[in-house]
């Protein structure tokens, strides 16, 4: 019978579990088992709800395949693109991005101790003065403080509409 109408035996196997086919003496008539799949089939372009379990549409079949070529094109796009450079692995990027802020982040707390050097010689020589130790301490805290603040600022800015994460260590 699988022959006659086309299609593979698991096809028919499967229209007969479902009770779509009905076997007359354990076989199938084909006289009966034609009617059986065009009432069954009918019915199935009838209803206007989702498909029931059988043969599946040429229309579904067809926007399943052409939304699986669109995915297929985009991963290719992105291996091409990857290929040539325009994209970056994530995590690499983070990697980067972390050495860099690293680097920046040391620099600007290594900004206190070079100004205060820079800022009590100029005093001292413009002045003739000796400046004292306690105000040069408080010198350097307040320098501190405000480096702090501004590394505070900056390792706890978001994006708009970015999500917060969880800090990895």
């Amino acid at each position: 019978y699988a022959a006659k109408r086309k299609v593979s035996p698991q096809y028919v196997s499967k229209l007969c579990k479902e009770g779509v086919l009905q076997l007359v003496n354990g076989k199938i008539d084909p006289e009966l088992a034609d009617r059986q799949i065009s009432d069954f089939t009918a019915q199935i372009h009838e209803s206007p709800g989702p498909k029931a379990k059988g043969p599946v549409s040429d229309d579904s079949l067809a926007s399943w395949r052409k939304r699986e070529l669109q995915v297929k094109t985009g991963l290719k796009k992105l291996e091409y693109e990857r290929e040539r450079g325009l994209l970056i692995n994530k995590d690499e990027l983070l990697f980067s991005l972390k050495d860099l802020f690293l680097g920046i982040r040391g620099q600007i707390l290594s900004i206190p101790t070079k100004l205060k050097v820079e800022m009590i010689q100029t005093v001292e020589k413009g002045c003739n003065v000796k400046v004292p130790l306690d105000v040069q301490s408080k010198l350097t805290a307040i320098m501190h403080k405000e480096c702090q603040d501004v590394l505070l600022a900056l390792s706890t800015w978001q994006a708009p509409g970015a999500t917060k994460t969880k800090k990895r260590r």
